[in-house]
């Protein structure tokens, strides 16, 4: 079957991600179940299995599908662009800090470094490569800018917020460019 071009399996595929969608909005992902999923779509079982074999593929293709929307904000003519990546991921969590404030606030949880494209991660860590190896710097200092990064926007969304997105995408790229 030529599932890009077919309507109905489309419209079936949109019915599953809006329906998981609003069920993370009540309780954690790792706790909504294919039946959840099923009864919010309308949909039968062996339908939702046509389409994922469980409910962590379908958090894995919900990645990924973010994932690709955040990687193009990155992009500016054709050059990363850490400003508007910046705000755009901002924009992402403010829009799911109610998901994200659940997640963060059960069992002392992290924001995940998933939020940031991988080709950007990578061109982003290519400023450590000069840095000397020697008792493992280099390796330092990429856990630390990540986990720096990622700390304040998991602190920013436990304060719900208070700075708006441009002022927290602003304040992230000035520390990080105090750590080149």
């Amino acid at each position: 079957m030529n599932k890009e071009n077919n309507a109905l399996w489309q419209e079936t595929e949109q019915k599953i991600k809006q329906a998981y969608g609003h069920l993370v909005k009540t309780k954690l992902p790792e706790k909504v179940t294919v039946s959840d999923i099923c009864r919010e779509a309308g949909i039968h079982r062996t339908t939702f299995y046509g389409h994922y074999c469980d409910t962590a593929a379908l958090r894995e293709q919900l990645e990924r599908d973010q994932v690709v929307r955040l990687l193009q904000e990155f992009r500016l003519d054709d050059a990363w662009n850490l400003e508007r990546g910046m705000l755009a991921i901002a924009v992402f969590c403010k829009k799911h800090a109610q998901i994200l404030r659940k997640h963060l606030l059960s069992e002392g949880r992290q924001v995940s470094s998933g939020l940031f494209p991988e080709e950007v991660r990578e061109d982003m860590e290519k400023k450590y490569d000069d840095w000397p190896a020697a008792h493992g710097m280099r390796t330092y200092a990429r856990v630390f800018y990540w986990a720096g990064t990622l700390a304040v926007l998991a602190e920013w969304i436990r304060r719900d917020c208070p700075e708006s997105e441009r002022e927290i995408a602003d304040d992230l790229c000035r520390l990080l460019r105090h750590t080149e």
